[in-house]
């Protein structure tokens, strides 16, 4: 059951840090929710934060940048 818990939450995590801004209220409450995690739980959010940023410096152009040009030739 733990090892589902923690698939949960990584999978919330991603999903938080690839598709939504959130608010500050959000981001507050995502901070003070920081010290509930375990090492390993921490680690494995830093290691998707760190793909997550790597990600976005590969990109050439943001998603609302494709989504204009993309518009231009349909």
């Amino acid at each position: 059951m733990k090892g589902h818990q923690t698939y949960r939450g990584e999978k919330a995590a991603h999903f938080l840090l690839r598709h939504e801004s959130m608010t500050h209220n959000q981001f507050e409450s995502l901070k003070s929710q920081l010290q509930h995690l375990t090492p390993q739980q921490l680690r494995l959010l830093q290691g998707e934060i760190k793909h997550s940023l790597e990600n976005e410096s590969n990109n050439l152009l943001t998603d609302d940048e494709l989504n204009v040009l993309s518009s231009l030739f349909s």
